[in-house]
């Protein structure tokens, strides 16, 4: 139904990946949609460790034949094979939630993850055949065709930046040349976000012209949980939150940026049919 690409260009840290087990966890609490996370960055373990704790997540991955035939590899090596049925993506994704996997990639050498890799567009394109939303970890210079086939692709555009004046700058210099950045489905998300900085959500989507933007402030708890495996029981523990609570800001920001996600999602919809 949708593919949520969640965006930077690698080269300063938006907490993008937290961000995103963030927001499909609470898509996951709120909608009857099936879910799934791509991760496609090569050993970056930070979406698995979300949900699972360390060692649960080596003892998933220590199984001999599994290191092989499971995560990206394993759904490439489908795709290859021409064993494309839809429901086959579920066969090398872990279960987080009844409705929330994630698909992601362990063990294997630099040169088999880009072998594999290549097969990336049409791992989503697959994915997007089964679940009802599919977000994906997209990280890379836009200039890599790759990473603009599968922008191209994307329903919903969520480009992750940080609160700092040169990256805003940098970015709007790459829009002026990039006709994708230009397009309006996109959403502008600011990762660590201080709310006492003059570079406010306000300020930002005035000083950019863009109209959505949005800031997902730094939690202290989140933090702590997210390496532990605790990612979704945050998220339920705070479902319903008093302003007064310490988590307020966070909980709340994240609340806004789904609930635009899904909104998008919907006015997509509404234009096809």
């Amino acid at each position: 139904m949708a593919i949520i690409t969640f965006w930077n260009d690698g080269k300063v840290e938006t907490n993008q990946s937290m961000t995103i087990a963030a927001i499909a966890t609470n898509i996951a609490i709120d909608y009857d949609y099936k879910i799934l996370i791509i991760n496609t960055k090569f050993d970056d373990h930070s979406l698995e460790r979300a949900f699972e704790s360390k060692n649960t997540i080596n003892n998933i991955f220590s199984k001999g034949k599994v290191d092989v035939d499971m995560g990206l590899s394993g759904a490439a090596k489908a795709i290859i094979s021409n064993k494309t049925s839809p429901e086959i993506i579920t066969n090398y994704t872990r279960i987080i939630l009844k409705n929330l996997e994630l698909l992601t990639e362990k063990k294997v050498s630099r040169e088999e993850f880009e072998r594999h890799i290549v097969y990336l567009k049409d791992i989503i394109k697959l994915a997007n055949k089964y679940f009802d939303i599919v977000l994906v970890d997209l990280e890379g210079s836009i200039k890599n065709q790759d990473i603009k086939e599968i922008m191209e692709l994307s329903t919903v555009r969520v480009l992750t930046l940080s609160q700092n004046i040169n990256v805003i700058d940098d970015y709007m210099e790459l829009k002026a040349k990039e006709p994708i950045l230009q397009e309006d489905n996109k959403i502008i998300s600011i990762g660590k976000y201080d709310d006492k900085s003059k570079y406010t959500e306000k300020n930002v989507a005035k000083y950019m012209k863009e109209k959505k933007v949005f800031g997902i402030p730094y939690n202290t708890m989140f933090s702590m949980d997210a390496p532990e495996g605790k990612v979704a029981d945050y998220m339920i523990r705070f479902k319903r939150i008093k302003q007064t609570n310490i988590n307020f800001k966070f909980v709340n920001a994240i609340n806004r940026e789904t609930e635009e996600i899904i909104n998008m999602i919907k006015e997509a919809q509404r234009k096809i049919y």
